[in-house]
């Protein structure tokens, strides 16, 4: 099985290497800095949007105790 996959991606690698000059004519600078900046907001986007759930997961009413009692020892705030 670790043979076939090895096969496949030097394969997949190899037909990529084929389209590479076409592939490399397309990507302008222009092209380029569009792409860099739309997956950067794209990325600030989705970190932004997982800062703000977990925000609001901890200040959620109810979960501000645990599920189940801790020995005192534990208990260090």
């Amino acid at each position: 099985m670790k043979m076939l996959r090895l096969a496949s991606l030097g394969i997949a690698i190899w037909g990529l290497s084929l389209a590479w000059p076409e592939v490399n004519l397309m990507l302008t600078p222009s092209l380029m800095i569009g792409l860099v900046l739309g997956l950067g907001a794209a990325a600030a986007i989705y970190g932004l949007s997982q800062h703000h759930d977990h925000q609001r997961s901890d200040h959620a009413a109810g979960r501000d105790h645990p599920s189940r009692p801790t020995p005192a020892a534990l208990q260090m705030r």
